[in-house]
């Protein structure tokens, strides 16, 4: 009986209209605490990073296969 009550109590209460809705974005968020030039610069310093990381990655083991053929 006392669960039923409890039930009752939480579903009118989610049916009041005070449920918690997701109003606001990810990105609403960051804007307030972080300005967005300064996330599109970290992202963009970023993947410039992991290319050229993966360009230098490419490169060395393109070496190593051309040693190793080699002799």
């Amino acid at each position: 009986m006392g669960i039923r009550k409890a039930r009752s109590t939480h579903s009118s209460y989610l049916n009041d209209g005070d449920t918690l809705s997701c109003e606001g974005s990810i990105l609403e968020f960051l804007e307030e605490s972080v300005p967005l030039s300064f996330i599109l610069f970290f992202s963009f310093t970023l993947i410039l990073f992991l290319s050229l990381s993966l360009l230098l990655l490419t490169f060395l083991i393109s070496l190593f296969i051309y040693y190793m053929g080699k002799g």
